[in-house]
């Protein structure tokens, strides 16, 4: 049962990631369409 903490981790940070990621990418592209519009 020691890789139940380990695989929980990685998918939390991937979790996290990907709404971070998404967050960022939608923030960009807001700005990117006001710049240009």
């Amino acid at each position: 049962m020691s890789d139940m903490p380990l695989l929980s981790g990685w998918r939390y940070r991937a979790v996290l990631l990907s709404v971070v990621v998404s967050a960022l990418g939608y923030l960009g592209f807001s700005l990117w369409g006001g710049l240009h519009s």
